[in-house]
């Protein structure tokens, strides 16, 4: 079924979604990439400068108007994603570390360490 693909992922305006991606690429414009995508051939090209892609999987979220929408869990990410909420956070850095430090200075002046706060992660075990 569709819900169970090789990766592929639903693009609601791919044209769009190409002409953002190849805007800085030599030679790529609205209509060269009409032009290739007519050719029904499908080529993968290195863009010379990467982009971070963040993809999110909801089930519930609030449309435009506020309503709650829901749809089924239909990659069963639910049940892993509640049992990670309702563990205790774990720090990533042990205790001794997070503890400000005085450190002698060059020429005997004291300087006091403080660390950043703790970063912490939610481990679904």
């Amino acid at each position: 079924t569709r819900t169970f693909s090789h990766g592929c992922i639903r693009i609601a305006k791919p044209i769009d979604l190409a002409e953002y991606l190849l805007k800085n690429e030599n030679g790529w414009d609205h209509n060269k990439i009409l032009a290739e995508i007519g050719k029904g051939k499908r080529q993968i090209l290195k863009l010379s400068r990467p982009i971070d892609v963040h993809i999110l999987y909801l089930t519930a979220w609030t449309d435009v108007q506020g309503d709650v929408q829901f749809r089924n869990d239909i990659y069963e990410g639910d049940e892993t994603l509640l049992h990670a909420l309702s563990e205790k956070p774990r720090t990533l850095y042990p205790d001794e570390i997070r503890k400000p430090k005085e450190n002698p200075g060059q020429h005997g002046c004291k300087t006091t360490v403080i660390p950043l706060p703790p970063l912490t992660e939610i481990v679904s075990e």
